[in-house]
């Protein structure tokens, strides 16, 4: 179990949230002018609005119109599926669970999650995360709530939360790495130092402790070592999940007044040393052209 909390958060996203994506492409798209217009309305219909369905439709219309570009497309399925896991969500959550109910409904927590994260939308995930905390219980996922408040900005309900004794069973670096930062920016400054560095050491798999400890370097002004821990978030990010460590740097205050500086954009800039194959995630290896090359068969 300690293994598995240690970076409970990002194969929250990285793993189980390929539910949502399922066949999505293994490198990350370069968006043009049109798709990032249309990925900010379709933000704007759900976090705004909480509108999943305009939201759906909208990407459904874009897509008729073109068929030549497989983003929209993809962009319209993935939402599908999450829009169906949570729809599973709200029919199972009320409900007593079972070895195998308790089994599904984990993954679909986690492949919402992983949607959430891969878009910024830090308010659903805290929302979502507190439901599978208090149904599923578990230091795994009361991590993951606290971790979701930390993403969110909402350092004083994650404080609290803290204070309250919640995340007690999770006795691992990740979490000491989330206490640090929720202390910092409560107003107590950080100061151990050789503690960062060993976490840095120890977290090396796990971009997005690697984040926060970028953020904890920031607060101190130690702006070197901060953007040397974003390079090496993104150097251990594979390539489909880095709008996620990305979205997560965009989100963090410590970043508001860097958006000029060359050494933060270059450090932005790093490309992932993370090997990814060409797989499409579907259901059997056997038909796949793939597979003579693939790791998973080595």
């Amino acid at each position: 179990m300690k293994k598995f909390v240690l970076v409970v958060v990002f194969l929250y996203v990285a793993y189980a949230g390929q539910m949502a994506f399922g066949h999505a492409a293994k490198t990350e798209i370069a968006k043009d002018d049109t798709m990032i217009k249309l990925d900010q309305q379709v933000d704007k219909l759900i976090t705004e609005n909480g509108d999943f369905t305009a939201a759906l439709e909208l990407y459904a219309k874009v897509a008729k119109s073109n068929t030549s570009q497989p983003y929209y497309k993809e962009q319209y399925s993935i939402l599908r599926r999450v829009i169906k896991m949570n729809q599973a969500i709200e029919a199972t959550i009320s409900q007593e669970l079972n070895e195998a109910s308790t089994k599904a409904l984990t993954g679909y927590f986690a492949g919402v999650r992983g949607y959430y994260y891969s878009r910024g939308y830090y308010g659903l995930a805290v929302a979502l995360d507190k439901q599978a905390a208090d149904k599923l219980g578990g230091a795994d996922n009361q991590l993951a709530y606290l971790e979701s408040l930390v993403a969110a900005g909402e350092n004083a309900q994650a404080g609290e939360y803290l204070a309250g004794g919640a995340v007690s069973g999770a006795d691992n670096t990740h979490l000491a790495v989330l206490k640090a930062l929720v202390s910092t920016r409560g107003g107590q400054a950080f100061t151990d130092w050789p503690a960062a560095e060993q976490w840095q050491q120890e977290l090396t798999s796990d971009p997005l402790a690697q984040v926060y400890i970028a953020c904890l370097y920031k607060s101190a002004g130690k702006q070197e070592q901060s953007f040397a821990s974003l390079v090496q978030a993104l150097e251990q990010t594979p390539p489909t999940q880095m709008a996620v460590t990305k979205n997560l740097i965009a989100a963090a205050a410590e970043f508001s007044d860097s958006a000029d500086n060359k050494d933060y954009l270059a450090a932005l800039s790093t490309q992932s040393k993370v090997y990814q194959s060409g797989c499409t995630g579907g259901s059997s290896c056997n038909s796949c052209s793939l597979k003579d090359s693939c790791s998973s068969q080595k």
